[in-house]
Protein backbone atom coordinates (compact mmCIF):
# COMPACT_ATOMS: atom_id res chain seq x y z
CA UNK A 1 0.00 0.00 0.00
CA UNK A 2 1.26 3.87 -0.62
CA UNK A 3 -0.25 6.64 0.72
CA UNK A 4 0.62 10.22 -0.19
CA UNK A 5 0.88 13.16 2.18
CA UNK A 6 0.85 16.78 0.48
CA UNK A 7 2.14 19.29 2.90
CA UNK A 8 2.81 22.71 2.58
CA UNK A 9 5.83 24.94 4.59
CA UNK A 10 7.24 28.19 3.88
CA UNK A 11 10.33 26.38 4.14
CA UNK A 12 12.60 23.24 5.35
CA UNK A 13 15.72 21.79 6.16
CA UNK A 14 18.01 19.98 4.04
CA UNK A 15 18.21 17.78 5.93
CA UNK A 16 14.84 16.66 6.22
CA UNK A 17 15.09 13.10 7.05
CA UNK A 18 13.98 13.50 10.29
CA UNK A 19 11.34 16.05 9.67
CA UNK A 20 9.75 12.97 7.67
CA UNK A 21 10.10 10.64 10.56
CA UNK A 22 8.34 13.60 12.61
CA UNK A 23 5.37 13.20 10.60
CA UNK A 24 4.93 9.42 10.74
CA UNK A 25 5.68 9.51 14.38
CA UNK A 26 2.50 12.88 14.64
CA UNK A 27 0.08 11.06 12.74
CA UNK A 28 0.62 7.64 14.89
CA UNK A 29 0.87 9.15 18.29
CA UNK A 30 -2.67 10.96 17.67
CA UNK A 31 -4.43 7.17 16.93
CA UNK A 32 -2.32 4.61 18.29
CA UNK A 33 0.58 5.99 20.92
CA UNK A 34 1.14 2.10 22.00
CA UNK A 35 2.34 1.51 18.05
CA UNK A 36 4.17 4.75 17.84
CA UNK A 37 6.52 3.49 21.70
CA UNK A 38 6.75 0.00 20.14
CA UNK A 39 8.04 1.38 16.81
CA UNK A 40 10.50 3.83 18.09
CA UNK A 41 10.99 3.20 21.53
CA UNK A 42 12.89 0.10 23.29
CA UNK A 43 13.63 0.86 26.76
CA UNK A 44 13.23 3.62 28.60
CA UNK A 45 14.98 6.42 27.46
CA UNK A 46 16.76 3.93 24.66
CA UNK A 47 15.84 4.07 21.02
CA UNK A 48 14.53 1.04 18.78
CA UNK A 49 17.03 0.64 16.24
CA UNK A 50 14.50 -2.56 14.85
CA UNK A 51 13.45 -1.64 11.20
CA UNK A 52 10.39 -0.18 10.68
CA UNK A 53 7.79 -1.69 8.90
CA UNK A 54 7.76 1.49 5.96
CA UNK A 55 9.52 3.51 3.63
CA UNK A 56 8.98 6.43 1.91
CA UNK A 57 10.08 9.03 -0.07
CA UNK A 58 9.91 13.52 -0.35
CA UNK A 59 9.10 14.89 -3.21
CA UNK A 60 9.76 19.03 -2.91
CA UNK A 61 8.08 20.84 -5.90
CA UNK A 62 9.16 24.12 -6.52
CA UNK A 63 12.31 25.46 -4.59
CA UNK A 64 15.33 27.16 -3.92
CA UNK A 65 18.55 26.18 -1.69
CA UNK A 66 19.65 29.31 0.59
CA UNK A 67 22.16 28.03 3.29
CA UNK A 68 21.01 24.71 5.10
CA UNK A 69 17.23 25.57 4.23
CA UNK A 70 14.87 24.56 1.36
CA UNK A 71 12.53 27.65 0.53
CA UNK A 72 9.58 26.26 -0.90
CA UNK A 73 7.78 27.53 -3.84
CA UNK A 74 4.96 24.80 -4.30
CA UNK A 75 4.04 22.11 -2.34
CA UNK A 76 5.72 19.04 -0.48
CA UNK A 77 4.67 15.43 -1.26
CA UNK A 78 5.65 12.73 1.06
CA UNK A 79 5.18 8.98 0.11
CA UNK A 80 4.78 6.36 2.38
CA UNK A 81 4.87 2.20 1.38
CA UNK A 82 4.44 -0.30 3.66
CA UNK A 83 2.82 -3.91 3.36
CA UNK A 84 1.15 -3.70 6.90
CA UNK A 85 -2.20 -2.80 6.41
CA UNK A 86 -2.75 -1.55 10.40
CA UNK A 87 -0.05 0.78 10.31
CA UNK A 88 -1.09 2.45 7.12
CA UNK A 89 -4.83 2.45 8.55
CA UNK A 90 -3.77 3.89 11.89
CA UNK A 91 -1.39 6.30 10.15
CA UNK A 92 -3.54 7.63 7.56
CA UNK A 93 -6.23 8.12 10.29
CA UNK A 94 -3.73 10.14 12.34
CA UNK A 95 -2.76 12.18 9.54
CA UNK A 96 -6.70 13.01 8.67
CA UNK A 97 -6.55 14.61 12.25
CA UNK A 98 -3.70 17.29 12.02
CA UNK A 99 -3.98 20.12 9.41
CA UNK A 100 -0.88 21.54 11.08
CA UNK A 101 2.31 20.14 12.30
CA UNK A 102 5.57 21.70 14.05
CA UNK A 103 9.09 20.44 13.29
CA UNK A 104 11.36 22.35 15.59
CA UNK A 105 11.27 25.72 14.00
CA UNK A 106 9.17 24.50 10.57
CA UNK A 107 5.50 24.85 10.57
CA UNK A 108 4.06 22.35 7.95
CA UNK A 109 0.40 22.34 7.14
CA UNK A 110 -0.90 19.12 5.58
CA UNK A 111 -3.57 19.85 2.91
CA UNK A 112 -4.12 16.19 1.53
CA UNK A 113 -3.87 12.70 2.89
CA UNK A 114 -4.88 9.48 0.22
CA UNK A 115 -3.85 6.19 -0.61
CA UNK A 116 -2.81 5.76 -3.88
CA UNK A 117 -3.54 3.10 -6.34
CA UNK A 118 -1.95 -0.21 -6.78
CA UNK A 119 -1.26 -1.90 -10.01
CA UNK A 120 -1.15 -5.86 -9.61
CA UNK A 121 1.50 -7.76 -11.71
CA UNK A 122 0.29 -9.37 -14.44
CA UNK A 123 3.62 -11.12 -15.76
CA UNK A 124 5.81 -13.83 -13.98
CA UNK A 125 8.75 -11.08 -13.86
CA UNK A 126 8.25 -7.19 -12.86
CA UNK A 127 10.34 -3.91 -13.79
CA UNK A 128 10.81 -1.49 -10.57
CA UNK A 129 11.93 1.93 -10.24
CA UNK A 130 13.81 3.07 -7.19
CA UNK A 131 14.41 6.69 -5.60
CA UNK A 132 17.64 5.36 -4.15
CA UNK A 133 20.36 2.70 -4.85
CA UNK A 134 19.84 -1.19 -3.68
CA UNK A 135 22.77 -3.37 -3.00
CA UNK A 136 22.05 -7.17 -3.62
CA UNK A 137 24.31 -9.93 -2.25
CA UNK A 138 24.67 -13.16 -4.23
CA UNK A 139 24.25 -16.85 -2.33
CA UNK A 140 28.08 -16.87 -2.12
CA UNK A 141 27.78 -13.46 0.02
CA UNK A 142 29.20 -11.23 -2.67
CA UNK A 143 27.59 -8.03 -4.08
CA UNK A 144 25.73 -7.85 -7.05
CA UNK A 145 27.28 -6.39 -9.85
CA UNK A 146 25.57 -5.29 -13.53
Amino acid sequence: MRLQIIMEAEKIPKHYHFLAGSVVKAGLSSVNPELKESLYSFKEHQANKAMRPFTGAIYVNGYTLEGDEFIIHQDIRMTISSSDINFMITLYNGLLEHQQMQYKSYTLHIKHVKFLSEKLPTKSQALFKTNSTIVIKDKNNQYFKY
